[in-house]
């Protein structure tokens, strides 16, 4: 019997945090909790839509969404199924912060050996690192728009005017010297008279 252990909605939405399952791999036991909780899998569909996702791990080996090969490989009945529902893109920006919060602290426990402008740089790296961090755990990088998908205009050419569809418009303030960017762009033929 191998152990799997859910965690946060998913354990309200199950009734329980623990479950005893006569099955081989990962895979087999989301497919056995699926075959006894129905509502199950729309539940993963409706939470995936969301921006809801799940850390998988089974004892210290993470299973990853590029790499899903660890779901078809059984594992010892010892190590544990762990799933934990998480907001998406949350585990990126930990690193930052953790980076962030030893480079303060270096900065302020050796603000006396290391002098006032290497501690000032270190306090501003820290400081850069643990808002970046938790700006990634808050908002998820959006996915690039497929090249396919883009609509592509042959009306330009040159490397002045041609801009791809959703790039980041500027806003400048003062005086700059900037080069353009075609907004919209619109041709009448004439009959020949």
């Amino acid at each position: 019997m191998k152990i799997v252990k859910v965690y946060g909605e998913l354990k309200k939405k199950l009734g329980q945090s623990t479950f005893e399952l006569n099955v081989d791999t990962p895979a087999q036991a989301i497919k056995a909790l699926c075959a006894n909780f129905p509502d199950l899998s729309n539940w993963f569909i409706e939470n995936d839509q969301n921006g809801y996702g799940y850390k998988v791990q089974v004892g210290k080996q993470k299973i990853f969404a590029d790499n899903l090969k660890p779901m078809l490989q059984p594992w010892t009945e010892k190590d544990v199924l762990k799933i934990v529902p998480v907001i998406a893109g949350a585990g990126r920006g930990f690193g930052q912060i953790i980076a962030g919060a030893l480079l303060l602290g270096l900065a302020f426990v050796g603000a006396p050996l290391l002098g006032v402008a290497l501690t000032k740089g270190l306090t501003y790296m820290g400081m850069s690192l643990i808002v970046n961090g938790i700006t990634e755990l808050l908002s998820p990088t959006p996915p690039p728009i497929p090249e396919a998908s883009k609509l592509k205009s042959f009306s330009f050419s040159g490397i002045v005017n041609v801009a791809d569809q959703g790039v980041a418009v500027p806003i400048c303030y003062g005086r700059v010297y900037t080069g353009s960017v075609v907004v919209s762009f619109g041709l009448e033929s004439q009959p020949a008279t």
